[in-house]
């Protein structure tokens, strides 16, 4: 690995999200995200365009490199929320849920995700199943 293959999403230095294909192309977001603040963020990519969301929203689009399937052959990475090649750019802060789709989402779709989390997407709605109630007892 050279050090620097793969994919990031995260924030760049000025507290917009970033999402690159690490040395090929970085594509900015357009919206600060305030600190201390929910808020819901997705990036899509098509093998061609990058589209940024804040708040189900578009933050910004625009044409990335990189090809449209990630190749673990190597030694790539996902990173999300950090910079592996950087000790001190570790994301501070918590994540509700993380989805990660082999399929682009509308921006419909991305809205309906944030309105109602993986209810949207699942089959069935975990919502008091044993699986649930079991990780919230473990939890607590």
């Amino acid at each position: 690995m050279d050090g620097g293959a793969g994919w990031k999403f995260g924030f760049h230095g000025s507290k917009v999200l970033v999402w690159t294909t690490y040395h090929v192309k970085d594509f900015l977001g357009q919206t600060v995200i305030a600190e201390g603040e929910w808020t819901h963020v997705a990036a899509t990519w098509n093998g061609k365009e990058a589209i940024i969301y804040v708040n189900g929203e578009e933050d910004d689009a625009g044409p990335i490199a990189g090809g449209g399937v990630i190749d673990v052959s190597g030694e790539p990475s996902l990173d999300i929320g950090y910079r592996r090649t950087s000790g001190s750019s570790h994301f501070v802060g918590g994540m509700d849920e993380l989805w990660i789709s082999n399929e682009v989402k509308s921006q419909k779709e991305i809205q309906e995700f944030m309105d109602s989390g993986f209810n949207a997407i699942l089959a069935v709605d975990p919502v008091d199943k044993l699986a649930v109630t079991w990780g919230k007892l473990k939890v607590n």
